[in-house]
């Protein structure tokens, strides 16, 4: 059960960063909810006619006729712009590489003596003669 849970919670969190929205976005919602209040009292707008001035198409013509309205407060107004640029280049230049001498390798400056010992030669640890 808490798998599901940690794993519902970790999939919403991705699909509200792929909508570009963020936490300070949910804590300006009480703003958004007075402004369209404001809106309603003042225009007589319902809610589609404020998301639309606020949002939507209506957004220009609202922003330049509305000037003394602060809608920087509002969530989601993000403006971050993110352009990423992706080259892949393909050339005909042929790059040659230098001739490589050979590697000498010098001789080795060691002796090794074999270290082994066997333990056939102490009765102990043979088997039993007799059963």
């Amino acid at each position: 059960m808490t798998v599901k849970l940690i794993s519902l919670f970790i999939s919403s969190l991705i699909l509200a960063q792929s909508f570009n929205i963020h936490v300070n976005d949910i804590l300006k919602f009480d703003e958004l909810l007075e402004h369209a209040q404001f809106h309603k009292e003042k225009y007589g707008d319902n809610i589609f006619t404020f998301l639309s001035k606020h949002y939507g198409e209506m957004k220009k013509n609202h922003n330049r006729n509305n000037q003394e309205d602060d809608h920087r407060q509002l969530p989601f107004n993000n403006d971050h712009n993110f352009g990423f640029l992706t080259a892949f280049v393909l050339s005909k230049v042929k790059y040659t590489l230098d001739e490589t001498r050979e590697i000498i390798y010098p001789t080795s400056n060691f002796y090794y003596q074999e270290t082994y010992s066997s333990f056939v030669e102490y009765d102990i640890f043979q088997p039993p003669k007799q059963a």
